[in-house]
């Protein structure tokens, strides 16, 4: 007992002596100290009798893993050159993960010649993989390493097992199936993607654990084609970024590089993919419009509709143009299109075809990319899904995405205009949406206010809240704009009771500003009421109330500037002695709230013009849309501030959209 006791204090002291040992190497890594330094401490058998192959952390990597992470050439191969011929076996030794020395230096372009060096030590290094099947090459393409890579690939043909050539895929796809070119994708080196592609375009058509091809992969990369929207000012800085080597244009500059490579990959990748939109779902709820059929829409059985993949194994996966749809990618569907148009017949497991996969996820660009096609709109519109549903069902249903910033009045608003141009769409193709019933026998109306009535609630709610938070401020406004008529600068004349300053200019500009001020905050606090003892119904929220709200907080404001005006003046009415500079400071800081009120002021009227324009906004049938009717500045006044329309009538009973509940209390 006492001799198994001592054996363990001497194991315990052994190890507690290798780790201080160890982190003084460690340290030495961590600082980056220079190669012969290193060199030195490995050298030192009695305390590292390994030397470079010595494990260093608790994850099993060793002094030569460590040192890979430095990106120091120079270090990596004088620890190799240390080791003994005998020894080279060793370099094999795998970390944690599996990884080898090869695959960390593959992760920086500046290790080449030190990948080189261990290539000659230990050619096995190359076939390796890690726990996860990964060879060299699949961090080279994680890190975007262009360099590492083409050199691994000068490797790849040396290779022999057993005798036999490894086939170089087997070099490039881990064990799920993703390949290099998966990975290039997904971690954004597009670049290197682009040459993989082209060296290896039996990779393309290849798919990883999701059955997801390098296309799909791009296609829901919406993050790659951002710079598409990028204003001229960061064009102009990419055009002369090489000019001036600033930081800030440096990193325009490579954005706009990374679009570049990654539009020119899709292209590539594009005209590879000749099969995807040739997935055909045999769908007999395809219809064609009849004059004397329902309106429009040819009565389908629900028993004739079946869904198959011609000459092709059924494949849940979704196709890259409808991938592209959903995440936003333009470029994609643009190129796709322009390609094959054709591709537009496409639909997907449950009947959806473009025009369906759009509206439910409210990417309303496609209908500029199918006009910009040429493409009739007619032959998509009168198509149904698998339940019967039309293109106007599918703005009723839930939308794939979260409000921005939880503005559920402005989501319900843009739903309601949504609904009135699909609406305007079908009936430019002389169908009448009102009558199209779907397989549970609900007209898209119905289904709308359905899946709505929950958003509607949450925008009643949202319309209280912002509007008590508001009157609170309007009545403290008007309050103290109020009390400073009869509090006026400088006081009243003792003997004739007029103000003293009666005559100045910056008076008057104190009155008007407070008598507009005590205007605008009246003008607030009645849109406010008029909003809150309204019916809350589906169709007060596609102008009335999103507007009057947005009048009502522009007036407010407009208000609150204006108090800001008053007393700015105020302060010059005061102070009118003194030295100039002095008075200079004080009238700067005077009229610097006012400044500011004025620049917060600039949005929220952009906003009310934008909330007047949306009643004008429609998507005609056959025209490329958004565009703008004839706007009626006259028509946009009398249904925002029409209160006694608004407030005294009752229910409609014409359509479910129209329909309503009472006020909430």
């Amino acid at each position: 007992m006492v001799r198994c006791t001592t054996a363990s204090n001497t194991a315990r002291k052994d190890d507690v002596e290798l780790d201080k040992r160890s982190a003084v190497l460690y340290k030495a890594l961590m600082k980056e100290e220079t190669p012969s330094k290193l060199v030195e401490l490995c050298q030192r058998r009695y305390q590292y009798p390994e030397g470079p192959l010595h494990v260093l952390t608790i994850h099993g990597d060793t002094v030569l893993h460590m040192a890979a992470h430095t990106a120091k050439a120079d270090s990596v191969i004088q620890l190799l050159e240390m080791l003994p011929e005998n020894e080279n076996c060793k370099l094999t030794r795998q970390n944690a993960v599996g990884n080898t020395i090869l695959h960390e230096a593959a992760t920086c372009n500046k290790l080449v010649p030190a990948a080189k060096k261990m290539l000659e030590m230990a050619p096995d290094l190359l076939n390796m993989r890690n726990h996860i099947g990964e060879t060299a090459f699949f961090n080279a393409a994680r890190y975007g390493q262009i360099e590492m890579f083409l050199f691994l690939g000068t490797k790849v043909g040396d290779q022999n097992i057993e005798g036999e050539a490894v086939p170089r895929k087997t070099f490039y796809q881990r064990d799920d199936n993703a390949t290099v070119l998966h990975i290039a994708v997904i971690f954004g080196h597009f670049d290197l993607a682009l040459l993989i592609a082209k060296q290896c375009e039996y990779l393309v058509a290849e798919r990883d654990e999701h059955g997801m091809t390098t296309l799909q992969r791009l296609a829901c990369n919406s993050a790659a084609f951002e710079t598409r929207n990028a204003g001229s000012w960061k064009r102009l800085v990419y055009s002369y970024a090489w000019v001036w080597k600033v930081p800030l244009w440096e990193a325009i500059r490579k954005e706009m590089l990374k679009y570049e490579s990654a539009e020119k990959l899709a292209h590539f990748l594009v005209e590879l993919d000749n099969t995807s939109w040739k997935l055909k779902q045999t769908n007999h709820l395809e219809v064609e419009p009849s004059e004397n059929q329902n309106n429009g829409w040819t009565s389908i059985s629900s028993s004739s509709a079946s869904f198959k993949i011609d000459g092709e194994k059924s494949n849940s996966t979704e196709t890259p143009l409808f991938l592209a749809i959903k995440a936003g990618c333009v470029d994609i569907v643009e190129m796709i299109l322009q390609l094959y148009p054709q591709a537009v017949e496409h639909v997907d497991g449950n009947g959806c075809n473009i025009l369906h996969i759009a509206i439910k996820y409210r990417q309303l660009w496609v209908f500029d990319v199918l006009h910009q096609v040429g493409i009739p709109w007619r032959r998509l519109i009168v198509r149904r899904d698998r339940d019967l549903n039309t293109i106007l069902h599918m703005v009723g249903q839930d939308c794939i995405f979260e409000p921005v910033l939880g503005n559920f009045i402005v989501q319900l608003q843009n739903d309601l205009l949504l609904f009135e141009h699909v609406k305007k769409i079908c009936s430019s193709c002389s169908i009448d949406s009102s009558l199209c019933r779907n397989r549970e026998g609900k007209t898209a109306e119905e289904v709308f206010v359905k899946n709505k009535e929950h958003l509607r609630m949450k925008a009643v709610e949202q319309v209280k809240n912002r509007i008590e938070s508001c009157s609170w401020v309007g009545v403290f406004v008007s309050a103290v704009a109020f009390a400073a008529v009869y509090t006026v600068p400088g006081g009243l004349d003792q003997e004739t009771g007029v103000p003293i300053f009666l005559n100045h200019p910056f008076f008057l500009i104190f009155i008007i500003a407070d008598a507009l001020c005590i205007l605008c905050t009246l003008i607030s606090l009645v849109l406010f009421f008029s909003v809150l003892i309204s019916w809350f119904r589906f169709q007060d929220f596609k102008l009335s109330v999103p507007g009057r709200i947005a009048a009502g907080s522009t007036v407010l404001i407009f208000s609150v500037s204006m108090q800001a005006l008053a007393f700015g003046a105020s302060v010059v009415l005061l102070v009118q002695e003194g030295e100039q500079w002095t008075r200079i400071g004080y009238y700067t800081v005077a009229f610097l709230p006012f400044t500011v009120m004025s620049v917060s002021f600039v949005p929220s009227y952009l906003f009310l013009a934008r909330m007047l324009l949306m009643s004008n906004i429609y998507i005609a049938g056959g025209v490329t849309g958004p565009r703008y009717s004839r706007f009626s500045f006259r028509s946009c006044i009398k249904r925002l501030f029409c209160f006694g329309k608004f407030i005294t009538s009752p229910p409609s009973s014409k359509t479910p959209v129209e329909q309503t509940t009472p006020p909430v209390v």
